[in-house]
Parts: structure tokens; C-alpha cells; sequence
């Protein structure tokens, strides 16, 4: 998702019922937007169907907010807590979980074999291919069996994608890339960044990956606050997030 719109999401949950230190809300913002700094890396947004290892991610930067919390290191914690958000957020902007009907959080994620059942097999078609201007085709370039069999994927980013598989599409770090990127894959470009066709070809559900990466986010917050509370340290919450 675009920055902005990231950093929206963040601040609406942290400031809009509570007291927020805008100093700490800004510290989470900019390890949450560091992360684009980091576009090989696939597993960082969801790309390129690294899905299993990506959830993995989540797992781990979750126990590192934990433990730099518990040794009072709280501004390492809301780096890991930006990235958390991050990478949680790009799930729903990056994968098919809204082409398939997905429309809030994916209870699933975050937990252990999350996508168990649900990756599409090696050789089967995700994505159909498209003009690049063709935006009905575009809107619409699920295969049917993905619908049908609730299969979950994501595009492909800086790396080669395999025929029949679904790419990212535009690229936004620079104008080179982005006309690379725009030749190559923009035919089968599923990527809910922004709301406006020129950089997502899905950018009809823009809104709907918004209100489910929202979602989302709040869940993963409220587990930082539920596993230090079992811990009886649920005072070191309000020290990572910034509220009274």
C-alpha cells in the first residue's frame, strides 16, 4: 500500500480513541516505510507467492517486539513493530486474498501453517494475460480455478515470473524500473498499491485491500498487547505504542 496511506492506518488506531505521543506514532511510520528500501526482498511485502515464508516473517518480528520490550529497549521494538505493519499490510495489497471475495482480516495470518491447502499447484494458470491497457481484462484476470478452489498467490517483483503465474506489475522506485516493469508484466499485474490504474492494475479494490489491511494491523497490535499481558507486563505496551 502507498505510504500514506500506511501511515493513516497506523495513527487511526493509535490516536483516534486514545492520548498519543506523535514522536513515537512517527518512529513506527518510518520503520513502516523503511521497509520499501528493502524491494528485493520478497518475503518483506509478500511477493513473488513467497507467502509460507513471509507469514514466517511476521512470526519472528513478533517475538522480537516481545523480547526488546521485556529488556525495556522500546524503540527497537517499534522498528520491528513498522515492519511488523508493514509486511502485514502488503499481504493485502500485494496477494489475491480481495480478488478471491476476502473483504476484512485473514484470521489466518500470522499463525502456523496459514496458507496450508491454499497455495495453487506448481503448474497451474493464476493469472490470464491481458492487453496492458485493457483494464476489463485487467479487473477481472483471476483464473477461474483460483476462484473456485479460494487459492492464494501474490505477484512477482524484481524476479522473472513463471508463465501462467501473476506479476506485481508497476513498479515504483523510479521511473526506469517503472517502464521496465510496465512492459514486461503489466498484462498480468494484480498489485492494490494505489487507487489509480496508471500504477495498479487492480486499483478498483484499493479500498477494500485499505479497510482489510486495517483490520489486520489492529489484530497484530492487540497480540503484542495480549502476549505481554499474559507475561503480567501489559504496562510495557503503552511504552512501545505510545498512548496513555
Amino acid at each position: 500500500l502507498r505510504n500514506d496511506s500506511k501511515m493513516r492506518m497506523v495513527s487511526k488506531f493509535d490516536c483516534e480513541n486514545a492520548s498519543c505521543k506523535a514522536d513515537i506514532i512517527a518512529e513506527i511510520v518510518a520503520a513502516n516505510v523503511m521497509v520499501d528500501t528493502e524491494f528485493l526482498n520478497a518475503e518483506a511485502h509478500f511477493d513473488g507467492e513467497r507467502l509460507e515464508s513471509a507469514n514466517e516473517r511476521l512470526r519472528k518480528l513478533l517475538d522480537e517486539i516481545i523480547y526488546e520490550a521485556l529488556d525495556h529497549q522500546f524503540k527497537k521494538s517499534r522498528e520491528f513493530l513498522g515492519q511488523l505493519l508493514h509486511t502485514v499490510q502488503d499481504f493485502y495489497s500485494h496477494s489475491n486474498y480481495i480478488e478471491i471475495g476476502g473483504r476484512s482480516d485473514f484470521e489466518n495470518l500470522g499463525f502456523p501453517d496459514a496458507f496450508r491447502n491454499r497455495l495453487p499447484p506448481p503448474n497451474a494458470k493464476v493469472c490470464k494475460k491481458c492487453f496492458k491497457d485493457d483494464r476489463k481484462c485487467l479487473m477481472n484476470n483471476m483464473n477461474d480455478a483460483v476462484i473456485k478452489n479460494q487459492w492464494l498467490t501474490s505477484g512477482y517483483f524484481m524476479e522473472l515470473r513463471p508463465k501462467g503465474r501473476c506479476d506485481h506489475s508497476i513498479n515504483p522506485t523510479g521511473y526506469l524500473l517503472n517502464k521496465i516493469s510496465n512492459f514486461r508484466s503489466r498484462s498480468y499485474g494484480i498489485n492494490k498499491d494505489s487507487p489509480h490504474f496508471k500504477t495498479s492494475p487492480h486499483y478498483h479494490l484499493f479500498n477494500e485491500a485499505i479497510e482489510a489491511a486495517l483490520h489486520s494491523s489492529i489484530r497484530f497490535i492487540m497480540t503484542v498487547y495480549d502476549d505481554l499481558k499474559r507475561m503480567n507486563n501489559e504496562e510495557l505496551f503503552s511504552e512501545i505504542i505510545g498512548i496513555d
